[in-house]
């Protein structure tokens, strides 16, 4: 989960700042690294969780990652740690 945070936060900062990313490429790093063996539906359904979290607080989530309908708190608790261990207020 902390790789797919770290991706989450590098893509909302550079989104923040009005510069473009390409989703699908940092997709493609997570899977090729360290989250290698994960498929890329279950990465991007992880950002989804973490656009949920975010969605929460009333901020902006990365445009593209439509929250989940549905975090378990387990998964909600780690996903916030995780964003605030980077600096996002959660």
């Amino acid at each position: 989960m902390a790789a797919a945070v770290e991706a989450y936060v590098r893509m909302l900062r550079l989104q923040e700042m009005g510069r473009d990313f390409v989703k699908s490429e940092i997709i493609s790093e997570l899977v090729e690294g360290p989250l290698k063996g994960r498929t890329r539906a279950s990465v991007q359904y992880r950002f989804q969780n973490i656009s949920a979290v975010i969605n929460e607080t009333g901020r902006v989530f990365v445009r593209g990652f439509v929250p989940a309908e549905h975090v378990g708190e387990p998964s909600r608790k780690l996903i916030r740690r995780l964003l605030a261990d980077r600096g996002v207020e959660v």
